[in-house]
């Protein structure tokens, strides 16, 4: 009877444990992205991170003669579709984030890229 009463308390424990992480993933992607939208243009670098906290990952080019910082962020935890966006920063400025500078991120890599060859 014990251990009839143990397997049912495990298999509780197991889809509590899946439901925490499912809400956990969501809960995260809106948080990230609460914090995305409290960004205003013309904000520093710094105070972007105390926002949003620190990036991922970072790249900078020379795009239109200007210097763009690309800030790379996780927006969803979900294994293995983790999903990034980037913030963009011109001349050590906030100017947006979102899939236009997810492509500009990329364009701006290739054409460096291509300068290499």
């Amino acid at each position: 009877m014990l251990t009839n009463q143990f397997q049912i308390w495990r298999r509780r424990m197991a889809v509590l444990a899946v439901a925490v992480c499912v809400c956990g993933c969501y809960m995260n992607k809106n948080l990230a992205v609460n914090r995305l939208n409290k960004l205003q243009e013309g904000m520093s670098r710094e105070e972007i991170v105390s926002i949003v906290g620190a990036p991922v990952a970072s790249e900078a080019y020379l795009v239109n003669d200007r210097s763009t910082e690309y800030m790379l962020y996780r927006i969803d935890y979900q294994y293995p579709n983790e999903t990034f966006t980037t913030v963009a920063l011109e001349e050590g400025r906030f100017v947006g984030w979102g899939e236009p500078y997810d492509r500009q991120r990329i364009k701006a890599a290739r054409e460096a890229e291509s300068l290499m060859e």
